[in-house]
Protein backbone atom coordinates (compact mmCIF):
# COMPACT_ATOMS: atom_id res chain seq x y z
CA UNK A 1 0.00 0.00 0.00
CA UNK A 2 3.14 2.32 0.40
CA UNK A 3 3.83 2.14 -3.09
CA UNK A 4 0.20 3.28 -4.02
CA UNK A 5 0.71 6.46 -1.80
CA UNK A 6 4.29 7.30 -2.74
CA UNK A 7 2.25 7.29 -6.52
CA UNK A 8 0.02 9.65 -4.69
CA UNK A 9 2.65 11.53 -2.96
CA UNK A 10 3.89 12.67 -6.87
CA UNK A 11 0.70 14.26 -7.26
CA UNK A 12 0.53 16.06 -4.05
CA UNK A 13 4.05 17.43 -3.55
CA UNK A 14 5.34 19.11 -0.51
CA UNK A 15 3.99 22.58 -0.33
CA UNK A 16 3.80 24.71 -1.89
CA UNK A 17 1.82 22.54 -4.76
CA UNK A 18 1.04 23.19 -8.13
CA UNK A 19 -1.98 20.81 -9.35
CA UNK A 20 -2.63 20.30 -12.54
CA UNK A 21 -6.25 21.20 -13.77
CA UNK A 22 -7.17 17.88 -13.91
CA UNK A 23 -6.46 17.46 -10.51
CA UNK A 24 -8.07 20.55 -9.67
CA UNK A 25 -11.25 19.34 -11.13
CA UNK A 26 -11.22 16.08 -9.49
CA UNK A 27 -10.82 17.72 -6.19
CA UNK A 28 -14.19 19.52 -6.64
CA UNK A 29 -16.61 19.91 -3.85
CA UNK A 30 -20.18 20.00 -4.17
CA UNK A 31 -21.21 23.73 -5.24
CA UNK A 32 -23.51 23.36 -2.29
CA UNK A 33 -23.39 22.38 1.37
CA UNK A 34 -26.23 20.38 3.21
CA UNK A 35 -28.01 22.73 5.03
CA UNK A 36 -27.82 20.42 8.50
CA UNK A 37 -23.53 20.99 8.66
CA UNK A 38 -24.04 24.84 9.29
CA UNK A 39 -22.85 25.35 13.16
CA UNK A 40 -21.56 21.63 12.72
CA UNK A 41 -17.81 20.98 12.81
CA UNK A 42 -17.77 19.07 9.96
CA UNK A 43 -18.24 22.54 8.10
CA UNK A 44 -14.00 23.21 8.90
CA UNK A 45 -14.02 20.51 5.67
CA UNK A 46 -15.88 23.21 3.24
CA UNK A 47 -14.10 26.19 5.10
CA UNK A 48 -10.94 24.83 4.92
CA UNK A 49 -11.10 22.67 1.60
CA UNK A 50 -8.31 24.91 -0.47
CA UNK A 51 -5.82 24.81 2.68
CA UNK A 52 -6.69 20.68 3.08
CA UNK A 53 -6.02 20.39 -0.80
CA UNK A 54 -2.28 22.73 -0.70
CA UNK A 55 -1.18 21.49 2.75
CA UNK A 56 -2.56 18.60 3.48
CA UNK A 57 -0.52 15.38 4.51
CA UNK A 58 -1.28 11.49 2.91
CA UNK A 59 -2.59 9.13 5.09
CA UNK A 60 -3.46 5.85 4.92
CA UNK A 61 -7.45 5.06 6.16
CA UNK A 62 -9.98 2.88 6.84
CA UNK A 63 -13.39 3.27 7.46
CA UNK A 64 -14.55 2.77 10.76
CA UNK A 65 -18.33 3.71 10.65
CA UNK A 66 -20.13 5.39 7.52
CA UNK A 67 -23.91 6.72 7.63
CA UNK A 68 -25.72 3.69 6.09
CA UNK A 69 -27.34 5.36 3.17
CA UNK A 70 -23.47 5.62 1.47
CA UNK A 71 -23.48 2.14 0.97
CA UNK A 72 -26.15 2.29 -1.59
CA UNK A 73 -26.59 4.69 -4.81
CA UNK A 74 -27.94 7.97 -3.95
CA UNK A 75 -27.73 11.79 -3.96
CA UNK A 76 -27.02 12.67 -0.35
CA UNK A 77 -23.64 12.95 0.77
CA UNK A 78 -22.82 11.99 4.77
CA UNK A 79 -20.59 11.90 7.14
CA UNK A 80 -17.95 8.70 8.51
CA UNK A 81 -16.02 7.69 11.27
CA UNK A 82 -12.31 7.17 9.56
CA UNK A 83 -8.92 5.70 11.22
CA UNK A 84 -5.77 6.31 9.61
CA UNK A 85 -2.49 6.80 9.93
CA UNK A 86 1.05 8.56 8.80
CA UNK A 87 2.70 5.06 9.94
CA UNK A 88 5.04 3.52 7.21
CA UNK A 89 4.29 0.35 9.07
CA UNK A 90 0.83 0.51 8.58
CA UNK A 91 0.72 1.90 5.48
CA UNK A 92 3.17 -1.60 4.40
CA UNK A 93 0.50 -3.76 6.47
CA UNK A 94 -2.62 -2.01 6.13
CA UNK A 95 -4.33 -5.81 7.74
CA UNK A 96 -2.89 -4.46 11.20
CA UNK A 97 -5.32 -1.03 10.03
CA UNK A 98 -8.36 -3.39 9.77
CA UNK A 99 -7.00 -4.66 13.44
CA UNK A 100 -7.16 -1.42 14.67
CA UNK A 101 -10.45 -0.35 13.16
CA UNK A 102 -12.31 -3.50 14.50
CA UNK A 103 -10.47 -3.30 18.10
CA UNK A 104 -11.86 0.62 18.22
CA UNK A 105 -15.60 -0.60 16.70
CA UNK A 106 -15.52 -3.18 19.58
CA UNK A 107 -14.39 -0.29 22.11
CA UNK A 108 -16.96 2.18 21.14
CA UNK A 109 -19.78 -0.56 21.53
CA UNK A 110 -18.53 -2.16 24.76
CA UNK A 111 -21.32 -1.52 27.78
CA UNK A 112 -19.25 -2.82 30.32
CA UNK A 113 -17.56 -0.49 33.06
CA UNK A 114 -17.19 2.95 32.66
CA UNK A 115 -13.95 3.90 31.54
CA UNK A 116 -11.71 5.38 33.93
CA UNK A 117 -8.90 6.42 31.87
CA UNK A 118 -9.43 9.92 30.69
CA UNK A 119 -8.05 9.53 27.26
CA UNK A 120 -10.38 6.46 26.46
CA UNK A 121 -13.08 7.92 28.59
CA UNK A 122 -12.97 11.21 26.09
CA UNK A 123 -12.64 9.13 23.10
CA UNK A 124 -15.29 6.90 24.04
CA UNK A 125 -17.73 9.58 25.10
CA UNK A 126 -17.03 11.49 21.09
CA UNK A 127 -17.91 8.65 19.81
CA UNK A 128 -20.88 7.04 21.07
CA UNK A 129 -22.63 11.18 21.26
CA UNK A 130 -22.57 11.04 17.39
CA UNK A 131 -22.45 14.76 17.07
CA UNK A 132 -19.47 15.59 18.96
CA UNK A 133 -17.66 15.29 16.06
CA UNK A 134 -13.61 14.23 16.70
CA UNK A 135 -10.94 15.42 14.45
CA UNK A 136 -7.42 14.14 14.15
CA UNK A 137 -8.17 12.50 17.78
CA UNK A 138 -5.12 10.01 18.27
CA UNK A 139 -6.55 6.82 19.43
CA UNK A 140 -5.05 5.08 22.34
CA UNK A 141 -2.12 3.16 22.59
CA UNK A 142 -3.99 0.30 23.87
CA UNK A 143 -6.09 0.01 20.79
CA UNK A 144 -3.50 0.74 18.38
CA UNK A 145 -0.87 -2.32 19.97
CA UNK A 146 1.29 0.88 20.31
CA UNK A 147 1.07 2.39 17.07
CA UNK A 148 0.40 6.34 16.00
CA UNK A 149 -3.39 6.03 14.77
CA UNK A 150 -5.85 8.95 14.24
CA UNK A 151 -9.53 8.57 14.18
CA UNK A 152 -11.59 11.67 12.65
CA UNK A 153 -15.15 12.21 11.38
CA UNK A 154 -15.39 13.30 7.52
CA UNK A 155 -17.86 14.00 4.96
CA UNK A 156 -17.50 11.33 2.39
CA UNK A 157 -18.59 13.08 -0.58
CA UNK A 158 -20.34 10.30 -3.93
CA UNK A 159 -18.56 12.22 -6.53
CA UNK A 160 -14.92 11.42 -5.15
CA UNK A 161 -16.13 7.60 -4.34
CA UNK A 162 -15.61 5.17 -6.64
CA UNK A 163 -18.92 4.17 -7.71
CA UNK A 164 -20.59 6.93 -6.08
CA UNK A 165 -20.72 4.87 -3.18
CA UNK A 166 -18.42 2.80 -0.01
CA UNK A 167 -17.31 -0.08 -1.64
CA UNK A 168 -13.29 0.27 -0.95
CA UNK A 169 -11.43 -1.13 1.79
CA UNK A 170 -8.81 1.49 2.35
CA UNK A 171 -9.32 5.03 1.47
CA UNK A 172 -6.24 7.40 0.78
CA UNK A 173 -6.44 10.78 2.89
CA UNK A 174 -5.38 14.44 2.97
CA UNK A 175 -4.91 15.66 6.66
CA UNK A 176 -4.50 18.84 7.41
CA UNK A 177 -2.17 18.93 10.76
CA UNK A 178 -0.54 22.91 10.39
CA UNK A 179 -2.05 25.64 12.42
CA UNK A 180 -4.71 25.27 15.45
CA UNK A 181 -7.52 23.16 16.15
CA UNK A 182 -9.82 21.43 14.75
CA UNK A 183 -7.84 19.13 12.08
CA UNK A 184 -10.20 18.22 9.12
CA UNK A 185 -9.27 15.31 6.53
CA UNK A 186 -10.63 14.46 3.15
CA UNK A 187 -10.33 11.17 1.07
CA UNK A 188 -8.29 11.09 -2.26
CA UNK A 189 -11.39 11.07 -4.92
CA UNK A 190 -10.96 7.45 -6.86
CA UNK A 191 -10.21 9.08 -10.07
CA UNK A 192 -6.87 10.11 -8.92
CA UNK A 193 -6.11 6.71 -7.26
CA UNK A 194 -3.29 4.88 -8.50
CA UNK A 195 -4.11 1.18 -9.64
CA UNK A 196 -3.40 -0.43 -6.61
CA UNK A 197 -5.87 1.09 -4.42
CA UNK A 198 -8.80 0.36 -6.77
CA UNK A 199 -8.39 -3.84 -6.43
Amino acid sequence: MRRELDALRRVFTPPPRTLSPDVIAALELPKTRPEWIYGDRLSAIYDRYREIVQHGELALGVIMMANRTLWEPGDNDAPASIVYTFDPVLQEWPERMEQIRHRLYEFHGSTGTPERDPWRRLLLDRLNSGYERTMHQRIDPEITGGFVAYESAVMLFRRHLRGGVVSDRFLPMLVLRRGGAPHPAVVVPASLWPGGLRA
